[in-house]
């Protein structure tokens, strides 16, 4: 039971759409010439292990798996095939979790992160519209809702800091506008006031902190709320202010989102975040972090993601060591890759210069695409063997925390699928036993579904828990679980399976709160505001390629780049920015009708893109007047030319841009009208993560003058 979003609701016209592939394709004219011929399932399989067990005996570090879902069980699954392969480069394409590695380099692994926040009395958001964009907009909205309609006198209070104004940002009891990119200067600025006035938890950070004197002398330094000021264009009153009352709220939390995250500098923006909820002394219980649930209960090997990262192409290219398939165009030949597949990646769409991977797609030798639909990048593809849909095969869902730890499947509703398309999953499973009988030992699983079964009966053994229940009988178990009373339904692994899929899905609601042996990983075994190592990383980084901090951009750290510095973002003027939205989605459901319904629906756009600017005038800003205003500009020194809708209270010189947009595929049915903003904007890195901002430069077209900034 229960409702649908408006994600759900576009699922019935994805699946029943006229241009899903119904059957395995093989290529039968040049890359990217449409020519193709169908074929049968053991033909295309035949053919692609043959290959396949040629290239893992010659050159196994040849196959490439770029994974655009890079989550769940299918993840661990495709890891397995990889390794197994002999190849170490499975890199996953988006979803490059930025908080993660932050959590790494200061408590010793990655987590997913998690905030109660009904149970707040204070929330500050630092580029974290939680109401304009999330991964799980109906959980998020449910606490919002509670955070708001406590007591008057306990009503949760909101404070907003970014650089564009949203519903965010009319539903907070403050609102302050940045300078763009400026994210880090305000946590440091807060961080700054807090320790200075002592009103940090000081028996927290003796015992459980390590290297907080350089850190508090770096940030005592150089980031008062008066020099904070001229960075961000934030009062140092409001910083003044905005610390005290974080510091003497007795519930309270400092979150960063994905604009801040995706800017310059995202990983010290990350750390900086974590950095300053734990002089808070909120790490571990108003902000809380959880192992990925697919690494718990995977039936098979799970590899060290560090050992993963050091191994795979391209880890040396940036200090961190992160996954960047955003450099793989210029890696693919000298790296010797000669087959790469495709799962949910469409790089030639969704990737800065995305026009790259054209000219790079053809150096390769055998291309497979497991899309469901014809799409930029599968249009050079060698073979498509499509993917199921999953109304149509049985597929477990692992969303991030979003007050509870969840565990989902969906199931078919039909008693065959609709086409001949197969669950990817079962797909790779054939292919490693084509490739090698022996596999079946460390594959003993016939289909994908089996491998789920296992997995729960991995999950029951952990005995933590409950499988879903009706809102009565799960209040009484949250107030038992509260009472420390264990209880567990299912006697057992059968039944707990049987019960499993009669449910849908098991949750974890109740988190044991500051457990530090559990949590601290590090080599010090404390939480590392100066991180051990971060400092190792850049070391080693800055000796083998012979490089200074000045290459990173990072000689305003001075010697404490492994602490969060605030690194300046080098805007000047006009900036692009791609814009978050809860309907924010660049696959394959940017080509349904019912998607555009809905899409810009707060700002009065569907079907065609606009570009969003910041103004100080209330009338130009009315939505209800009859106008279209159009702005056009330039980007890469390509222009494009956009309706305008002006956002009041949004900063004058960022210009968000949605995705979504200048899909380049033939479809039956309508698609939305626009170009495509991440295929448009440049590849800016990140100078320790190889992650793309999501800032860029843009020129203002006037019309009959010169560009200008």
């Amino acid at each position: 039971g229960g409702g649908l979003c408006p994600k759900g609701l576009t699922m019935l016209q994805q699946f029943y759409h006229p241009d899903r592939l119904q059957k395995p394709l093989k290529r039968s004219g040049p890359r990217g010439s449409g020519k193709w011929e169908v074929v049968e399932w053991d033909e295309a399989l035949t053919e692609i292990a043959s290959v396949l067990k040629t290239i893992r005996k010659d050159n196994p570090e040849g196959i490439l798996f770029l994974n655009g879902r890079p989550f769940g069980l299918m993840d661990k699954l495709v890891d397995h095939f990889m390794h197994y392969l002999g190849s170490p480069n499975h890199i996953p394409d988006h979803y490059i979790d930025v908080m993660a590695m932050a959590t790494t380099f200061m408590m010793g692994a990655p987590y997913q992160i998690d905030a109660r926040l009904e149970e707040l009395d204070y929330l500050v958001l630092i580029g974290a519209p939680i109401l304009d964009y999330t991964m799980q907009p109906a959980a998020r909205f449910h606490q919002y809702g509670h955070f708001r309609e406590q007591a008057e006198n306990r009503r949760g209070r909101m404070i907003l800091f970014d650089d564009t104004r949203g519903v965010t940002a009319e539903k907070a009891d403050a609102f302050y506008r940045i300078h763009p990119g400026t994210y880090t200067a305000i946590l440091l600025a807060l961080a700054n006031v807090i320790v200075r006035y002592d009103l940090y938890d000081k028996k927290l950070v003796e015992e459980h902190v390590h290297g907080f004197d350089v850190w508090k002398q770096q940030v005592l330094a150089h980031y008062t709320p008066e020099e904070v000021e001229d960075l961000t264009g934030v009062s140092a009153a409001v910083l003044y202010d905005t610390a005290q009352r974080l510091a003497r709220s007795h519930r309270k939390l400092v979150l960063v989102g994905e604009p801040a995250l995706y800017a310059p500098g995202g990983l010290y923006t990350a750390m900086a975040m974590l950095a300053l909820n734990m002089l808070l002394g909120v790490i571990d219980r108003d902000l809380q972090f959880y192992e990925p649930m697919a690494d718990l209960i995977y039936p098979g090997p799970v590899l060290d993601p560090e050992k993963k990262a050091e191994q795979r192409m391209g880890h040396d290219h940036f200090p961190a060591g992160s996954p960047v398939p955003w450099l793989l165009p210029e890696l693919l030949e000298s790296a010797g890759i000669q087959m790469l597949m495709l799962y949910y990646s469409n790089p030639i769409a969704s990737h800065p210069d995305g026009d790259r991977w054209r000219t790079a797609l053809e150096k390769i030798d055998h291309i497979i695409s497991f899309s469901p639909f014809l799409d930029e990048t599968a249009e050079y593809a060698d073979w498509i063997l499509p993917d199921s849909h999953f109304l149509e095969r049985y597929q477990d869902f692992m969303p991030p925390p979003a007050g509870y730890l969840t565990f989902t499947l969906s199931q078919p509703f039909r008693d065959e699928p609709l086409y001949d398309t197969r669950h990817t999953g079962d797909v790779l499973l054939d292919l490693v036993r084509r490739v090698d009988v022996k596999a079946a030992d460390a594959f003993p699983w016939e289909t994908y579904q089996d491998l789920i079964e296992e997995a729960m009966i991995k999950l029951y053994n952990l005995r933590i828990g409950t499988l879903f229940r009706d809102p009565v009988d799960f209040s009484v178990y949250m107030e038992l679980a509260r009472r420390g009373y264990q209880q567990f339904e299912e006697p057992d692994e059968d039944t707990f399976i049987e019960a499993f899929y009669d449910r849908g899905g098991w949750v974890q609601p109740i988190y044991i709160e500051w457990q530090w042996g559990r949590l601290l990983r590090t080599p010090t075994g404390k939480f590392e505001i100066t991180s051990t190592r971060l400092k190792e990383k850049i070391d080693h980084w800055l000796a083998v390629h012979h490089k200074t901090l000045a290459d990173l951009n990072l000689d305003v750290a001075r010697n404490a780049y492994y602490v969060p510095v605030f690194i300046p973002p080098g805007f000047n003027g006009l900036v692009g920015k791609v814009a978050y939205l809860v309907t924010w989605n660049v696959g394959n459901l940017a080509e349904l009708p019912w998607w555009w319904e809905v899409i810009g629906m707060h700002r009065y756009q569907q079907w065609v893109m606009w570009a969003e600017v910041g103004t100080d005038d209330p009338e130009q800003s009315r939505l209800d007047v009859p106008r279209k205003p159009i702005i056009t500009l330039e980007i890469r020194g390509k222009r494009i030319t956009l309706p305008v809708v002006y956002r009041l209270g949004g900063h004058k010189d960022v210009i968000q841009l949605p995705a979504g947009y200048g899909r380049k595929v033939k479809r039956s049915t309508p698609l939305p009208v626009g170009p495509s903003i991440l295929a448009l904007m440049p590849y800016n890195p990140d100078p320790l993560t190889g992650i793309p901002s999501y800032y860029f430069p843009v020129k203002l077209v006037k019309p009959g003058k010169e560009s200008e900034s």
